[in-house]
């Protein structure tokens, strides 16, 4: 992974005024630090994959939230998936994600399956099936807003509840992988 960390830049004059502190923190020795993660390949092509504020420190490891998407979207019942910090008082973090299926999964075969393709400190601690994934105007998955709203404990008639009801194991493969 390669930090894009710095681009020649001046800000604005009114951005200076307006966002003092923003300015000094972004901004270091005429460099905009945008905090950009990408990958370069064996061409020499740049790929963005995330951004270093989404970083996920749990206990001092960093875990990059699209390393635990991408495992996720790997299973055949999930469509999406999106990775994210929370707060805990252990670890600093802890790494919950969410997902919306596109076939019937429970979230202990999710956490399962994970746990066969990543360490043991990225499986989520927690996964949440959900109707839709919360995304900005151009369709980018706001983490944010997931962690805030898994945070609150889950009420009764949440839908999210519901369809992790509905989700239980009831084909053979669920069947099979509830042993495990």
């Amino acid at each position: 992974m390669l930090s894009l960390d710095a681009l020649p830049s001046e800000a604005p004059p009114e951005y200076e005024l307006l966002h003092p502190d923003a300015n000094a923190t972004a901004f270091i020795n005429g460099w905009f630090r945008t905090g950009d993660t990408g990958a370069i390949d064996g061409d020499g092509y740049l790929t963005l994959i995330g951004h270093t504020k989404e970083l996920i420190n749990r206990g001092g490891e960093k875990i990059s939230p699209g390393e635990v998407e991408a495992v996720l979207l790997q299973h055949p019942a999930v469509a999406e998936a999106a990775a994210f910090g929370v707060p805990d008082a252990k670890y600093g973090e802890e790494i919950w994600a969410a997902v919306v299926l596109r076939s019937v999964a429970d979230t202990k075969e999710l956490q399962v399956f994970c746990s066969t393709r990543l360490a043991d400190f990225k499986v989520p601690k927690l996964i949440r099936v959900l109707s839709a994934l919360p995304k900005n105007a151009t369709g980018k998955i706001q983490r944010r807003d997931l962690a805030a709203f898994l945070k609150a404990p889950p009420k009764q008639t949440d839908p999210a509840i519901a369809i992790e009801k509905s989700a239980a194991p009831s084909s053979p493969k669920n069947q099979i992988t509830k042993g495990v």
